[in-house]
């Protein structure tokens, strides 16, 4: 019984003082080497990542902007033909022609800005 004990004293300490023996340097040099390769692959992986999202970000930003200067232009429109509507004849005809280049130019503006993004 004393033999026993003595023997799974033994062995106990034995398995305890392999769990904190050293690697050899190889080992270790192979070990860091693998951890920072893995290290590199993963840190790019995220990044590609972030920029895809950053770029999903831009391009919907982009879409709000040139869905809200439209928005303005085709109010500011509105206003002004309204105001062209104090006038007549000719005037009248030039000021509704104005405001609809200055709408139209403003639409595009916001569409070509857009569109730069999104390239």
């Amino acid at each position: 019984m004393k033999i026993q004990l003595i023997f799974a004293t033994a062995i106990a300490m034995f398995a305890l003082a392999a769990c904190n023996s050293a690697e050899s340097p190889s080992k270790v040099d192979s070990d860091v080497a693998a951890a920072k390769q893995d290290e590199k692959q993963t840190v790019a992986e995220a990044q590609t990542d972030a920029a895809k999202e950053q770029g999903k970000l831009d391009v919907l930003a982009a879409k709000n902007a040139e869905e809200l200067a439209i928005t303005k232009a085709d109010a500011a429109y509105k206003v002004a033909v309204q105001e062209c509507d104090a006038l007549s004849g000719d005037m009248q005809k030039a000021c509704k022609d104005k405001a609809e280049a200055t709408r139209d130019m403003a639409r595009a503006d916001a569409k070509a800005a857009a569109a730069a993004v999104k390239q």
